[in-house]
Protein backbone atom coordinates (compact mmCIF):
# COMPACT_ATOMS: atom_id res chain seq x y z
CA UNK A 1 0.00 0.00 0.00
CA UNK A 2 1.35 3.45 -0.86
CA UNK A 3 2.23 5.96 1.84
CA UNK A 4 -0.60 8.23 0.64
CA UNK A 5 -3.12 5.38 0.82
CA UNK A 6 -1.96 4.57 4.35
CA UNK A 7 -2.38 8.21 5.43
CA UNK A 8 -5.80 8.40 3.75
CA UNK A 9 -6.85 5.26 5.61
CA UNK A 10 -5.56 6.60 8.93
CA UNK A 11 -7.43 9.90 8.40
CA UNK A 12 -10.62 8.23 7.19
CA UNK A 13 -10.88 9.93 3.79
CA UNK A 14 -9.01 10.59 0.56
CA UNK A 15 -6.87 13.69 1.05
CA UNK A 16 -5.88 16.23 -1.58
CA UNK A 17 -2.45 17.89 -1.47
CA UNK A 18 -3.42 20.67 0.96
CA UNK A 19 -5.19 18.27 3.35
CA UNK A 20 -2.25 15.87 3.13
CA UNK A 21 0.19 18.59 4.20
CA UNK A 22 -2.13 19.60 7.04
CA UNK A 23 -2.55 15.98 8.18
CA UNK A 24 1.22 15.43 8.24
CA UNK A 25 1.71 18.67 10.18
CA UNK A 26 -0.68 17.32 12.83
CA UNK A 27 1.28 14.10 13.37
CA UNK A 28 2.73 14.44 16.89
CA UNK A 29 6.39 15.37 17.27
CA UNK A 30 8.74 12.57 18.29
CA UNK A 31 11.70 10.67 16.91
CA UNK A 32 10.61 7.43 15.23
CA UNK A 33 12.73 4.35 15.91
CA UNK A 34 13.84 4.35 12.26
CA UNK A 35 14.20 7.62 10.35
CA UNK A 36 11.95 6.69 7.42
CA UNK A 37 8.56 7.81 6.09
CA UNK A 38 7.16 4.34 6.84
CA UNK A 39 8.18 4.63 10.49
CA UNK A 40 6.39 7.98 10.81
CA UNK A 41 3.13 6.35 9.72
CA UNK A 42 3.73 3.12 11.67
CA UNK A 43 4.53 4.89 14.94
CA UNK A 44 2.41 8.02 14.29
CA UNK A 45 5.08 10.50 15.32
CA UNK A 46 7.96 12.15 13.55
CA UNK A 47 10.50 14.94 13.59
CA UNK A 48 10.49 17.85 11.19
CA UNK A 49 12.97 15.99 8.98
CA UNK A 50 11.08 12.71 8.90
CA UNK A 51 7.78 14.47 8.21
CA UNK A 52 9.45 16.29 5.31
CA UNK A 53 10.73 12.93 4.03
CA UNK A 54 7.18 11.58 4.27
CA UNK A 55 5.73 14.51 2.31
CA UNK A 56 8.46 14.32 -0.33
CA UNK A 57 7.95 10.59 -0.85
CA UNK A 58 4.17 10.98 -1.07
CA UNK A 59 4.60 13.80 -3.60
CA UNK A 60 6.79 11.55 -5.75
CA UNK A 61 4.23 8.73 -5.50
CA UNK A 62 1.07 10.75 -6.08
CA UNK A 63 1.68 14.15 -7.65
Amino acid sequence: MSLKARLDERCGSELDLVKTVLAVSRIPYGRPSVLTPDAVLDEWHGTCSTKHLLLAEMAREEW
